[in-house]
């Protein structure tokens, strides 16, 4: 029984620590204008101040979620299942060799939006109500939506960010 509870309790922590350091959305400065907290502006957020900022993190919410959906739809999920999680730490590994960084960095801004099932590009639809249905194919002579998403690194001895050169 100890050992069983102490091992649920190591599991439990561990479970945690991955989740912090991997798993976190920074809060918004300011959520009605949808700025995304700036730890070099802003300081560190209040729920990081006891054990600083997470080794890696997604900007704003709407990144995680753009970055969930286009990993379901390249991955074939069905409509209505969720991807479980993201994982970061693949692309901070991905990204430790300065080639694989700056290709990591283009992809992730350049990747379109692509169903498997139908073979096809996607695009949102602005008046669709739920996350399937918001999507419809690309219409003919439209580009398809890129993911934006911007691959920083940060430095908290400078306080300062750094970019992945575009070609290296």
């Amino acid at each position: 029984l100890l050992v069983g509870t102490l091992m649920f309790i190591f599991h439990f922590i561990f479970e945690w620590l991955y989740w912090r350091e991997t798993q976190c959305v920074m809060p918004y400065w300011n959520r009605a204008r949808k700025v995304p907290w700036d730890p070099v502006i802003h300081g560190t957020p209040h729920r990081f101040r006891w054990f600083g900022l997470p080794s890696m993190w997604f900007t704003s919410s709407d990144a995680y979620v753009d970055l969930s959906l286009w990993i379901h739809h390249a991955k074939g999920h069905p409509c209505g299942r969720k991807v479980n999680k993201v994982f970061p730490e693949e692309m901070a590994l991905f990204s430790l060799s300065a080639r694989n960084a700056c290709q990591l960095r283009q992809s992730l801004r350049h990747a379109k939006l692509y169903n498997v099932h139908e073979a096809s590009f996607l695009t949102r639809c602005e008046d669709a109500k739920s996350s399937c249905q918001r999507l419809g194919s690309l219409p003919k002579g439209k580009d398809p939506e890129e993911l934006k998403i911007d691959f920083v690194f940060y430095d908290i001895q400078c306080k300062e960010y750094l970019q992945p050169e575009e070609d290296y």
